[in-house]
């Protein structure tokens, strides 16, 4: 008698067949066999990748651009800063690009990155709005939700 190994190869269909018609044609037979097979294959070390929790890492915010209005800017100014669509590049501690992204026209932006310390910039230094280097600490997990500003170059 053979023994089955996790490492061995699944019967071939020849092999099957003869078991089969050993057992007989019946329905009962074939079943039997249906279910051994069943049986074998659900112990070779299969693992369904949606049984392990996602830990997913990374930073969402909104980026705010201002100064809104031309003139002195006050505490209770009529015109605040507003959301705006920019690229932005997630840098690491050795100034690294690690990712990429654009926020939308709402001004919101996500983008996964491990756990670790970032530097959330602009990736057109020259054009405007110019949006300002902002630090961020990424927790082991879920998302960091920032504030990341955007000089418009209004004075």
């Amino acid at each position: 008698m053979r023994s089955i190994h996790a490492a061995s190869s699944i019967p071939a269909r020849s092999t099957i067949r003869r078991v089969a018609d050993r057992m007989g044609s019946s329905i009962v037979g074939r079943s039997l066999v249906l279910v051994t097979l069943a049986i074998a294959l659900a112990g070779c070390g299969l693992r369904n990748p949606l049984d392990e929790p996602v830990t997913e890492t990374g930073i969402s915010g909104t980026v705010l651009a201002g100064p809104a209005c031309p003139g002195p800017v006050r505490a209770d100014s009529p015109c605040p800063d507003k959301p705006v669509s920019v690229p932005l590049a997630v840098l690491d501690v050795a100034g690294r690009t690690v990712a990429t992204t654009k926020s939308d026209g709402n001004g919101r932006f996500r983008v996964a990155v491990a756990s670790g310390t970032y530097t959330v910039s602009g990736t057109e230094p020259q054009s405007l709005p110019a949006v300002k280097p902002t630090k961020v600490i990424v927790p082991t997990t879920g998302y960091i939700d920032v504030k990341v500003q955007a000089d418009t170059g209004i004075r």
